[in-house]
């Protein structure tokens, strides 16, 4: 029998085994004879009995222990470290404990990731954080890769139409208005706009637009709430575009609320237009 065996957390591990005793007791070796497997030792908790069928059977002997061979399989492998030693007993009176054991090492992939963020509760913006990563892993994990998820944007002009996105974030949440040649523009059948709430503290607006003068045009989101608002100008002017599918640009605006002000913030406003 190995000393030690690498298995996958939830898998089946199979554990080559035979065992040798003295001769006199081969013929007591018969179809009443179980193996028994425990934790730690002779002594440990059993983690497998032959005898158990159905639900009960955590694993399968397939070895014949009348031929001395204790060959098991084990199902679903809960635990990283599994120190095993087994237990030959019959009806006839035969009992045989083996204090050599098997050392099964299980690998397990990093599961219950958790971010800690300190200090917490409220925070003033713009100080400053830590974060702690954990997972629970085996072997333990060592390397962890923070990123930070990229705001995606598109603008797409298809011959006369021009469809462009806003996104802001805020707590409370805001609301978005588009002002169009500084009029504020509402929904309708001309110019639909159509809005998604991104969480708990963000909006994402889209706003299409139809024959419009690139020249003379400019196009503003202003992004509010309670604690105050942010805004983002373009001059479609300046807009690059050009005719058919899938034609990009990209404009970014970032706008700092207050120093001092709660992470109930004014809202930082991010703007696409193509």
């Amino acid at each position: 029998m190995p000393l030690t065996i690498d298995g996958l957390t939830g898998s089946c591990v199979k554990v080559p085994c035979t065992f040798g005793f003295d001769s006199q007791f081969d013929r007591d070796l018969d179809n009443s004879c179980k193996a028994i497997w425990k934790r730690g030792g002779t002594g440990g908790t059993s983690v497998f009995d032959s005898s158990l069928t159905g639900d009960q059977a955590r694993g399968n002997l397939t070895g014949n222990l009348q031929n001395k061979d204790c060959t098991t399989i084990f199902y679903n492998m809960p635990c990283p470290i599994l120190t095993s030693t087994i237990r030959i007993e019959c009806n006839n009176g035969l009992k045989a404990n083996f204090p050599t054991g098997v050392r099964i090492t299980t690998q397990i992939p990093p599961k219950e990731t958790t971010i800690i963020i300190e200090p917490k509760g409220p925070l003033l913006e713009g100080s400053s954080v830590s974060l702690l990563c954990k997972s629970r892993a085996n072997p333990p994990v060592t390397n962890y890769t923070w990123y930070k998820d990229p705001v995606s944007s598109r603008c797409i002009k298809i011959s006369s139409m021009i469809r462009c996105s806003c996104y802001s974030q805020g707590n409370p949440p805001p609301s978005l208005v588009w002002k169009l040649a500084g009029e504020p523009v509402n929904h309708s059948a001309a110019i639909p706009i159509r809005e998604e709430s991104l969480g708990n503290v963000g909006m994402k607006s889209i706003i299409t637009l139809y024959d419009l003068d690139e020249d003379t045009l400019s196009l503003v989101c202003l992004s509010i709430n309670s604690l105050g608002f942010d805004s983002f100008a373009f001059n479609m002017s300046l807009s690059k575009t050009e005719q058919g599918l899938h034609s990009l640009s990209f404009g970014i605006g970032f706008v700092v609320a207050a120093l001092g002000m709660l992470l109930v913030c004014v809202p930082l406003l991010i703007i696409y237009y193509r």
